[in-house]
């Protein structure tokens, strides 16, 4: 995708970062969970999943994705126990790719963003035992930080090279033409 065809949004981002050593998604995260929560976890979900997959995962990081993946397509207050554990265990389980030794822990940044996308849309309370993650009633405030736990898990793969970046920058662009 050209420069040009990107989203102002995008090229506003990479514009930004253009001269740091770093990248952070966080805007355009925020964007798409203004528009659609559930658009936003998957866009980070579709970013983060073949990544991790290409490489070889400890048991609980692929336990961890296919339960991501049931919350994003039937979010369930059932599910909430079993995510916040399957996180933790993928926070705590230890790298498994040397490109990308934090790929564990973006994944449990996405289960993360997968309990406070179900806390928001089932108005249900919960509390983390292993982990700052608290689900209150007030689904602004779990929708911001649940944009904040898919840019970080978005950035903990793509945003050490100018390639990353542009690809998370592309598949944002494409994400904001699609239909909600």
């Amino acid at each position: 995708m050209a420069s040009h065809d990107l989203h102002p949004l995008a090229r506003d981002v990479l514009d930004a970062f253009a001269t740091q050593t770093y990248f952070r998604s966080l805007r355009l995260a925020k964007a798409l969970a203004d528009r659609s929560p559930t658009q936003c976890v998957r866009w980070a979900f579709t970013l983060v999943e073949p990544f991790v997959n290409a490489s070889t995962p400890h048991e609980v990081v692929t336990d961890t994705l296919a339960a991501v993946r049931n919350a994003i397509a039937s979010p369930s207050a059932d599910e909430l126990a079993q995510l916040n554990e399957l996180s933790w265990k993928s926070w705590c389980s230890g790298s498994f790719d040397e490109r990308s030794p934090f790929a564990q822990r973006a994944v449990a940044r996405l289960g993360w963003a997968s309990m406070l996308l179900i806390g928001a849309a089932t108005r249900t309370r919960f509390e983390s035992e292993h982990t700052g993650v608290h689900i209150s009633a007030n689904a602004n405030g779990a929708i911001c930080e649940m944009a904040n736990q898919c840019g970080m898990a978005v950035d903990m793969i793509h945003a050490g090279t100018n390639a990353g970046r542009v690809m998370v920058a592309a598949s944002f662009s494409r994400e904001m033409a699609a239909p909600t």
